[in-house]
């Protein structure tokens, strides 16, 4: 026997090295001892009840065979392969990376099962071929270099039914053309806390991950590919943080009608998605629909993300389905939107829903868009400030209909002469309804402009428009303005 003084405490804790010779209800008989066990215990039928605050520890070729263990909160350390073999366990035990390995089951799903219902997380480092739902239904953490792979004819991969559950480095993947690959299943009734989900590698499905009615979480620094709808969906959620991720080829095969990288929206008849930062995550090619959004959000934040090859970069829009949800206090900000090559492409889009329903509180920042048709695209707006952006469309910078308190300054803007047009090429377009009132445009000052001999069109009053011709020369800018 030997003692072990572990630092810093007044407590000492036994280890005992267990005899395979001996009876092992003689030998496990302390509390607070760490028993190393490095040959074979057989129970032969029978069971061990391992006194409380214990730890197993194995080494060489331990294991404990033929019985039932009982656990009081009885840690196990082991980076070995089948400590357990035709061994039931009860009671409680403790280990955040316990392994699939570790049960000597007839298949890796039986012995996830096991991980599941016994401790408090599991690490993969194999593939394993997963062919039900894993479902979590307790705080658990999933780890390791492993990958998990799902086959057909399930709605969920992964669905988390518990707060505060971590997944991190695995890969994941998805022939199921219908499933989403992790799936936080809150409600409006019941929500969700503490989902942090990181360095994860996701393939196929129709959405990738997917947080349903989830409150301060977070998804970070993960790859997604191929999937055919969302590769991140927010829904009535809040306060979570999108951060540093790569989602690449969205619905490219266009079986969907829309599609998403990113996607903080709601449930029809329950309440907006809040307070979210979405921000360095990298968005390629979702060449039908958009990169970036929210509908209806409130305190959203767009800002240093990458869009390459989309038909639309960032979109803040109202949404009138069933209830009406306006955008409220969005922030786009320092984004490098490329877009794609498809009819109507647009940049950044913000919207009310109609006129007496405005969005409000939008700024639009130090944001670099190319290779738009339109750069800029908002209706019913109020109060929007549009300020140090870089913006090049083939047809129109920016379009506007029914906003009222628009400051546009310090724009460097830029309409190519290209031979595609889908409109009549004007730098603005800015058109208030007769029904909005108090409205105000700021003029175009301290803005660096090239038209290429396109027009500028605005409507200060109802009905009355006004023309302007402007050339640049260095950072001169002349303007010619007939009614």
């Amino acid at each position: 026997m030997i003692l072990t003084c572990f630092a810093n405490t007044s407590v000492f804790a036994k280890q005992v090295v267990l005899n395979c010779y001996k009876p092992i209800t003689l030998q496990i008989t302390s509390d607070n001892t760490d028993y190393v066990i490095r040959r074979r215990i057989n129970l032969q039928g029978g069971g061990i009840i391992v006194p409380k605050g214990c730890t197993l520890s194995f080494e060489r070729s331990g294991r404990i065979m033929n019985g039932t263990l009982w656990g009081n909160d009885t840690k196990i350390v082991s980076s070995k392969n089948k400590i357990f073999c035709q061994l039931k366990l009860n009671g409680s035990f403790l280990s955040d990376k316990s392994r699939p390995e570790w049960f000597a089951r007839t298949d890796s799903w039986s012995a996830m099962k096991d991980c599941l219902d016994y401790f408090q997380g599991i690490f993969f480092d194999h593939k394993y071929a997963i062919d039900s739902t894993l479902v979590i239904e307790k705080p658990l953490r999933l780890s390791g270099k492993g990958a998990l792979l799902f086959g057909e004819g399930m709605k969920n991969c992964v669905e988390i039914r518990s707060d505060s559950v971590s997944i991190s480095g695995l890969i994941f993947s998805c022939q199921a053309k219908e499933s989403s690959i992790i799936h936080v299943c809150g409600s409006a009734v019941h929500s969700y806390t503490a989902i942090a989900i990181s360095q994860c590698t996701l393939t196929g499905g129709k959405n990738s991950i997917v947080l349903d009615y989830c409150n301060n979480s977070s998804i970070s620094e993960c790859k997604i590919n191929n999937v055919d709808y969302v590769g991140i969906g927010l829904y009535s959620s809040h306060f979570i943080q999108v951060l540093n991720n790569q989602i690449s080829n969205i619905n490219t095969s266009h079986s969907n009608k829309i599609s998403y990288g990113v996607t903080a929206t709601f449930h029809y008849g329950d309440e907006k998605s809040t307070d979210i930062i979405i921000s360095g995550n990298q968005v390629n090619n979702n060449p039908y629909w958009e990169a970036l959004g929210t509908h209806g959000g409130e305190r959203i934040k767009f800002v240093k993300n990458i869009v390459r090859n989309c038909w639309r970069g960032v979109s803040a829009v109202g949404d009138n389905h069933r209830d009406t949800m306006l955008c409220r206090d969005v922030v786009i900000e320092s984004n490098i939107i490329t877009c794609c090559n498809e009819p109507l492409s647009n940049g950044i889009v913000f919207t009310g829903v109609e006129v007496g329903y405005l969005s409000s509180g939008f700024k639009i920042m130090n944001n670099k868009v190319i290779y738009s048709v339109i750069a800029l695209y908002s209706t019913n707006n109020d109060g929007v400030l549009i300020s140090g952006n870089s913006l090049y469309a083939t047809d129109e910078i920016w379009h506007d209909v029914g906003s009222r308190d628009i400051t546009f300054e310090y724009n460097e803007v830029e309409l190519s002469n290209g031979e595609a047009s889908h409109y009549d090429k004007s730098v603005f377009y800015f058109k208030p309804t007769e029904t909005v009132k108090n409205t105000k445009f700021v003029d175009i000052n301290n803005n660096i402009i090239a038209t290429n001999g396109a027009p500028l069109m605005t409507q200060y009053k109802p009905f009355i428009f006004y023309k302007a011709t402007i050339s640049v020369k260095g950072n001169q800018v002349s303007t010619e303005i007939k009614k």
